[in-house]
């Protein structure tokens, strides 16, 4: 979308009365009212629109622009304006004024009108098809009592996206909110606004709406806030401010392409929540065995940013601690350990809690390494190690030592294997050549507790 900035310094083209005229002016349907000292048309696609608007600025000597006025296109697409006070009309709207030097104008076009459904908007511009006042040609206009013309400023049609915002209100509650789109230089580019205000709207939790002026085939970033307040009066209810698709910040952010002009990229859909919640569920560190201190990685919460956590230890479901760290003893074997973990940012406020992990016998695992290996007629890369169970006699343990292991890498699952008897193994199919490094997780069982390690191997 082109919008008019103010620049501290511009450079402005002369175009005189005479130079003028050697342009084609624009088909009229009726000659400028007395009094016009300048007149025109504005389009959208090539078509006479009615409600465009056209904002005239002076160039002063020192550069400078000042605002003279705005007028608007009548039906026929026509605007006039009229800088020595006289009568002339420009879509409804008298312009009245002193301007005495003739001075140089530049004259921007955009689409003012209001708009229902998903029509779009034209983009704004400058004369000569200029996105800035510094590119925009300056006019000088003609002497006293003569009208100079703009040729026709015919505006491009946007882009747009739309979408639903969901806003879980309590009954009897308003609430307002906006979406607002960002260029890639985090930049505000427009912004819209939503209610479901029963007096206005009568929409309900959820509310549609149309980004209607944004430029075509670009990336935008779209930020959503809402507040509710009862009807009636009362406290107001923020909502957490929440980029789409998930991210609290910019950075964070999935960013949406629009597509070509007049087309609407859709749909574009976010939730709004007055709570803290995880997109990443919180997690328990280190072996869940008598003995073993477990902490807790809190996870990722739609605010990170002055966000503070409070932690509740929970064996079989009932608390036994509140620390950040939970030391587990001999009569918690056998038994589930997890943490709640509680969020708070300000007056928001969340709680998500990790997996339930049996506690079981401490287990290690040693010896674990990887090399070349040939299964069949394939080469693999293999990884083995020996998987000790502590607590126990020899026997029982090397019985005991069985279960699943499973191998990631950045995250990603890439192989999967067993213990059998104390002996782990993991063949890996479709390595590529370098250096990797894997985290080898083994999962223990009812009686064993998990442990994990990390291996480097060379393919």
């Amino acid at each position: 979308m082109r919008t008019p900035q103010k620049f501290a310094s511009l450079t402005a083209l002369a175009v005189g009365a005479a130079s003028l005229s050697l342009v084609a002016a624009p088909a009229a349907n009726a000659a400028p009212p007395a009094g016009a000292d300048l007149a025109g048309i504005a389009q959208l696609n090539g078509t006479a629109v009615a409600g465009l608007a056209v904002t005239a600025y002076d160039v002063e000597v020192n550069g400078t622009l000042q605002e003279l006025g705005t007028a608007f296109t009548d039906a026929a697409g026509e605007y006039y304006f009229d800088f020595d006070g006289g009568t002339a009309s420009n879509g409804g709207v008298l312009l009245t004024g002193a301007v005495q030097d003739r001075p140089q104008v530049k004259v921007y076009a955009y689409d003012a009108r209001t708009l229902t459904g998903d029509t779009l908007r034209g983009q704004g511009e400058y004369y000569n098809d200029a996105d800035t006042e510094a590119k925009a040609t300056a006019i000088t206009l003609g002497a006293a009592g003569s009208v100079t013309t703009v040729p026709t400023i015919s505006l491009a049609l946007s882009a747009g996206i739309k979408g639903t915002v969901s806003v879980p209100v309590p009954a009897g509650y308003v609430y307002t909110g906006s979406v607002t789109a960002y260029d890639a230089d985090d930049v505000q580019v427009t912004r819209t606004f939503f209610d479901n205000d029963p007096a206005t709207t009568g929409r309900g939790a959820e509310v549609t709406y149309l980004l209607d002026d944004l430029d075509p085939n670009e990336s935008y970033t779209l930020r959503y806030f809402a507040s509710a307040q009862p009807a009636a009066g009362g406290p107001v209810v923020n909502y957490i401010s929440k980029f789409y698709k998930t991210g609290s910040t910019f950075a964070e952010a999935t960013p949406v392409e629009t597509g070509a002009a007049g087309a609407i990229t859709q749909p574009i859909d976010i939730a709004l929540t007055n709570t803290l919640q995880a997109s990443k569920a919180p997690e328990l560190e280190g072996q869940a065995a008598p003995g073993k201190t477990l902490s807790v990685d809190p996870g990722t919460w739609t605010v990170r940013a002055g966000t503070e956590y409070t932690y509740q230890w929970l064996i079989n479901d009932a608390q036994v601690a509140t620390t950040p760290t939970y030391t587990l003893s001999k009569a918690d074997l056998g038994k589930t350990v997890r943490a709640v973990v509680t969020a708070r940012n300000g007056d928001f406020v969340g709680s998500a809690s990790t997996d339930a992990v049996k506690v079981g016998l401490v287990s290690k695992l040693k010896k674990v390494k990887a090399k070349k290996a040939v299964v069949g007629k394939k080469t693999v890369l293999r990884i083995t190690g020996i998987v000790k169970v502590k607590g126990v006699k020899k026997a029982k343990a090397l019985k005991l030592a069985k279960g699943k292991v499973f191998v990631y890498e950045d995250d990603v699952k890439v192989g999967k294997g067993r213990v059998v008897r104390g002996k782990l193994l993991v063949n890996l199919k479709g390595v590529v050549a370098g250096t990797h490094e894997y985290t080898v997780v083994y999962k223990g069982n009812k009686k064993v507790a998990a442990q994990t390690v990390e291996v480097k191997a060379k393919a």
